[in-house]
């Protein structure tokens, strides 16, 4: 009873409680794809994350919220249990669902990751007569964007893997020839694993680049009128800036004593 005093007496005197439970939520979908989102063994993290983080904290209306789900199920479940997505391209076959997009002003790229003294492939016919290891629901510029796990196998020679630190396995196990991954996250693995820097080579030309944003339901419960000037902000809050400038920067070589 005293407690609930207390709340009456300094709501009287012009204190406000702000809530999470008054925002209305908006569940942010979320799928393996390092470093945007990283469910790893501790906890999750990850680009995706830290947005949503700083997106809650910008305003009182609504309430993030991050849902986890397969890459290869967002199609399906965007405008039921997800109403958006953080970091996507609307290249990324987002064609057969009704969506709209903001930009991030967020730029990435895939480049082809060999193992050290192998050398990268230089055109379409010479990457074909490689083993290939691909993460099961990416999409490959390489093969069109289609994600297709059967037509994938059909025209290349793949090596499925569950997730971006195992097709780099495969990759230094020798059982892949190359892998296609982000170049945010080889930079970010670099950080983590210092110790393979010497074990691959990353190439310089790239199999696909992507601008990425949100894709949000356009009849969801937050619309393009509120959404716009809330990722304006967004975009020019020191800590997002700061975040993705970390992500796209190569780590400096460890430092080795003489």
């Amino acid at each position: 009873m005293s407690r609930f005093i207390l709340v009456l007496a300094l709501s009287a005197l012009g204190f406000s409680f702000p809530s999470f439970a008054a925002r209305t939520a908006i569940r942010v979908g979320a799928y393996q794809f390092p470093p945007y989102f990283d469910a790893g063994s501790n906890k999750t993290h990850g680009l995706t994350v830290e947005t949503v983080n700083i997106l809650n904290s910008i305003q009182r209306d609504y309430n993030f919220e991050i849902q986890r789900l397969p890459a290869s199920q967002r199609y399906a479940h965007f405008g039921k249990r997800i109403d958006m997505f953080l970091f996507e391209d609307p290249a990324w076959e987002w064609s057969k669902s009704t969506y709209e997009f903001l930009p991030l002003d967020v730029e990435d790229g895939e480049v082809y990751i060999t193992k050290a003294g192998s050398s990268a492939p230089k055109n379409f016919e010479e990457l074909k007569a490689m083993k290939i290891a691909i993460v099961k629901g990416f999409h490959y510029g390489f093969a069109g964007l289609d994600a297709d796990e059967r037509t994938l196998k059909r025209n290349f020679r793949v090596e499925m893997a569950d997730d971006s630190d195992g097709a780099i396995h495969l990759v230094l196990t020798g059982v892949a020839d190359v892998t296609v991954l982000a170049k945010s996250y080889i930079y970010e693995y670099l950080r983590q694993h210092t110790e393979n820097r010497d074990k691959f080579t990353i190439s310089n030309n790239y199999d696909s680049t992507y601008k990425l944003g949100v894709v949000f339901n356009p009849t969801g419960r937050i619309r393009r009128e509120k959404l716009e000037p809330l990722l304006s902000k967004l975009k020019k809050d020191e800590r997002f800036i700061k975040l993705v400038d970390d992500r796209f920067t190569m780590p400096a070589p460890p430092k080795t004593g003489k």
